[in-house]
């Protein structure tokens, strides 16, 4: 096994005998440290041979975590105002490497929040992420979050839905009877 800041590679027969005038293949495995293009040299010693080791230029190219995010919307539809409303989100990570991830929303003041907002998908599982609506009028609101995949991309999702009920709330119960008393009223 050789290794270098950038890659490692090794062989799962790493000695063998070559006869006259045959050959061999050789496995060998790679694995990246770095992103990008990346090449190192795998030298073969050829025992009791005067020339100097064989060889073989290795290529790759590493590139960060795999991670699939199966929507791209996010439709609460009609949800009562003033209380929580809770949807899931699954990340997908489909690569052999941790996904570490942070989520924000477009809006500061955003009617949206997101739990957990960072973390780390482990390799070849999911996470489910809750977000969690909870809207201050009877009117239609749309935000976006986006999620940011370290060595990799951003995976938007839009966010919609419209209140409903009333915003209209006592400090103080009602029930269970409500007596506001006699009242007139002129009519002319």
């Amino acid at each position: 096994m050789e290794g270098s800041t950038p890659v490692l590679f090794g062989s799962s027969m790493p000695r063998g005998i070559l006869l006259a005038g045959s050959s061999k293949e050789i496995p060998v495995s790679i694995m990246a440290h770095a992103l990008g293009r990346i090449q190192n040299s795998l030298h073969i010693a050829v025992f009791g041979s005067l020339q100097q080791p064989l060889e073989v230029l290795l290529s790759c190219i590493g590139q960060g975590p795999i991670v699939y995010v199966p929507i791209s919307q996010l439709k609460f539809g009609s949800i009562p105002v003033l209380t929580d409303a809770t949807r899931t989100l699954q990340l997908l990570n489909q690569s052999p490497i941790p996904a570490h991830f942070s989520v924000s929303l477009i809006h500061e003041q955003s009617y949206w929040r997101v739990d957990p907002s960072e973390g780390v998908v482990p390799p070849e599982s999911q996470l489910e992420l809750k977000i969690v609506a909870n809207l201050k009028d009877t009117l239609h609101f749309t935000d976006k979050m986006e999620v940011f995949i370290r060595d990799n991309r951003i995976h938007s999702v839009s966010l919609s839905a419209t209140g409903t009920g009333t915003t209209i709330v006592s400090n103080k119960p009602f029930g269970p009877n409500l007596d506001l008393g006699t009242h007139f009223c002129f009519v002319p």
